[in-house]
């Protein structure tokens, strides 16, 4: 579930009077919810879900390769998904797990195999037909800066195990050799960032580009990413406990003051309705 909570609220008059008059023992997440997509944004303002090609159209094709890739591009996709680790030799590649042996015909950890030379990973092939090479972050990119693909979104997981001053220092070498890429290519990055000593990092070296905490920890999430990123990935589980509704619901009334206003009555007085003016 990803969703960026300041930003939800956009109260309509048919919000606001929906919620006045919402009991106070109905006051909880689900509740909310129903309210924000049923009366919440004014039609002008609503825009339909993004679809995103997780580790890109991996259900027809090896995932996290060009191929599959480019086949999200072209059904549509919004956005894709792919995760990053760097080789021996500093190539950034995009390749979900740690090692290399359940989707290729090679075996041991990517931080411990060179990408190039005569055993080098950029010769490796997937498992999965049509079998296709592992894409390295700078073929990515170039698939991403063709002028068909300029509207196409990159959800980059960075998986907790990489150095992240090495890896986004490598990072912003292939980007900033892109033309104009501050504008035309930065801003459609969201860089993935399930652990808070990334965060210093990427707004240092990858300013431009959008940051998303993946996780499920609301106490990490409002602790040290509330502030600092533009969208957070997840677990639904976590937030339906108390303290993830909690997480959700605090913020979206304080994030409108209009809003909590009108609920501060219900809030603190169950039994009074306030007027229907």
């Amino acid at each position: 579930m990803r969703l960026r909570i300041p930003a939800l609220i956009r109260p309509s008059p048919q919000f606001i009077r929906h919620l006045t008059f919402l009991p106070h023992r109905h006051l909880s997440l689900p509740s909310l919810f129903t309210a924000l997509f049923r009366y919440g944004m004014p039609p002008t303002t609503r825009k339909l879900p993004e679809c995103w090609g997780h580790r890109g159209a991996s259900a027809a094709f090896p995932e996290n390769t060009l191929a599959s890739f480019e086949a999200a591009m072209q059904d549509g996709a919004d956005g894709i998904e792919s995760d990053v680790h760097v080789s021996l030799d500093g190539v950034v590649v995009m390749f979900h797990d740690p090692s290399l042996n359940r989707t290729t015909n090679g075996t041991g950890l990517i931080k411990e195999r060179n990408w190039y030379g005569e055993d080098g990973m950029e010769h490796l092939r997937t498992v999965k037909e049509p079998k296709q090479s592992i894409p390295t972050f700078a073929e990515t990119v170039a698939l991403l800066m063709k002028p068909e693909n300029e509207h196409v979104m990159f959800n980059i997981d960075v998986k907790p195990g990489n150095d992240p001053h090495h890896l986004f220092t490598l990072m912003h070498t292939t980007l900033s050799a892109q033309p104009n890429w501050e504008t035309k290519l930065a801003p459609r990055i969201i860089l993935g960032l399930w652990h808070p000593t990334f965060l210093s990092h990427a707004k240092e070296i990858l300013p431009n580009c959008k940051r998303s905490y993946i996780g499920g920890d609301t106490t990490v999430a409002r602790t040290y990413f509330w502030d600092n990123v533009d969208v957070f990935s997840m677990w639904f589980a976590s937030l339906a406990t108390a303290d993830g509704e909690a997480y959700v619901i605090c913020p979206l009334l304080s994030s409108s003051f209009q809003l909590a206003s009108l609920l501060r009555p219900l809030l603190q007085f169950p039994q009074r309705m306030p007027s229907s003016q």
